[in-house]
């Protein structure tokens, strides 16, 4: 029995042909089944028949019977061509049957595939475009018409103090949207230093959203009620995602490990990926800023030291919470310059060494 591999949108699908064989003929007429359980809508009968579209939906009140549609010969040749598409590149074999479509040529034979819905990809987007066509936002077609994020719009805000008098206020916007088929990153600093790119990925962006859940940025952990404030200075963020359906979410609170939504670090890693790909990154997709927790009061400071002679790093205690990664610093009963690789909390009682013979780091070379 011959077998062919094709990809569809992604999807990796196998035609038999011992059992889906081609269509031959001149087609007649074309039958969409869809249903999706759990949905009020049990049934619904997609129709096309010389240039003309009968839509049918089974076991809904009030019920929807005859709906006629007349298309001109391009549109309808449209259709056509991305049924048969369908037809000819998918085949599932594990028997689900959310979707049914059939042929039938002039000579009444039938051609017969069917599949379950797919949320994404090569089906979904055929089906966006025959619900347009149709002007009809209720169409199940080959993805069940799920709710789909639309446009999300990251914000976000830090105002850093450098020193007692150097206070720099800047902020992102990162918006993606499906319609424009976009990506708008905006920075501002000090209201005078403004930087715009705008990315056009026609079919990318719409991917994009599409792997994004419409419950996405749910979870918050949440930052403990005795955290210390950032010593660099404030850090905040507002996420606003709108859905097909007209969902709205709005989630905000403070730039940080704990204060971000949990699934966060996967969703700026696949952005910042997007963007760096086509020369664009931003502040708010940097895993150095998102990654960052905020210590606790009762928490000490232990800072990963790392040392170019020796090529050693060793934990040092730190007296104030100011050091940041490839900070250069003076250690305590050390000679060479050491550079700050990393950052830790603990409690006294979890201390990650001996309290008794840490190192303490005196400070940045800088401030000598």
């Amino acid at each position: 029995m011959r077998q062919s591999t094709a990809f569809l949108g992604g999807i990796r699908m196998e035609n038999d042909f011992g059992t889906h064989r081609p269509l031959e003929g001149k087609i007649k007429k074309v039958t969409l089944y869809s249903r999706k359980k759990r949905s009020t809508i049990f049934e619904q009968i997609l129709e096309l028949n010389d240039e003309k579209a009968t839509i049918e939906i089974v076991n809904h009140n009030p019920p929807g019977m005859g709906d006629e549609y007349l298309f001109p010969n391009p549109a309808f040749d449209g259709v056509m061509g991305d049924l048969k598409d369908v037809y000819e590149t998918f085949f599932e074999k594990s028997g689900r049957d959310d979707w049914k479509l059939v042929f039938v040529n002039e000579a009444g034979e039938e051609f017969e595939t069917h599949g379950a819905l797919q949320k994404s990809g090569r089906l979904s987007s055929i089906s966006d475009m025959i619900r347009s066509m149709f002007k009809r936002d209720d169409l199940l077609v080959f993805d069940g018409n799920p709710d789909k994020v639309d446009r999300i719009e990251l914000l976000f805000n830090r105002c850093l103090n450098f020193s007692d008098e150097e206070i720099v206020d800047s902020s992102e916007r990162i918006v993606i949207d499906r319609a424009s088929e976009s990506i708008v990153v905006q920075r501002n600093t000090f209201d005078r230093l403004k930087v715009r790119s705008n990315v056009q990925l026609a079919g990318i962006v719409s991917n994009f959203l599409d792997d994004v859940s419409v419950n996405a940025f749910s979870r918050v952990e949440g930052n403990p009620a005795d955290v210390c404030e950032n010593p660099a200075g404030e850090q905040n963020y507002l996420i606003r995602l709108e859905t097909k359906f007209g969902r709205k979410k709005e989630v905000k609170g403070s730039f940080d490990k704990r204060g971000l939504p949990v699934d966060w670090p996967k969703f700026a890693e696949k952005l910042n990926y997007l963007l760096y790909y086509y020369g664009v990154a931003g502040e708010i997709l940097n895993p150095f800023n998102y990654e960052k927790v905020l210590r606790c009061k009762d928490e000490l400071i232990f800072c990963n030291v790392c040392f170019d002679d020796s090529g050693s790093a060793i934990m040092c205690l730190a007296d104030e919470d100011q050091y940041e990664f490839g900070d250069c610093v003076y250690v305590e009963g050390i000679d060479e310059i050491g550079q700050i690789e990393s950052v830790e909390y603990h409690k006294k009682e979890d201390a990650p060494v001996s309290l008794r013979k840490i190192r303490h780091i005196l400070g940045r070379c800088d401030d000598f």
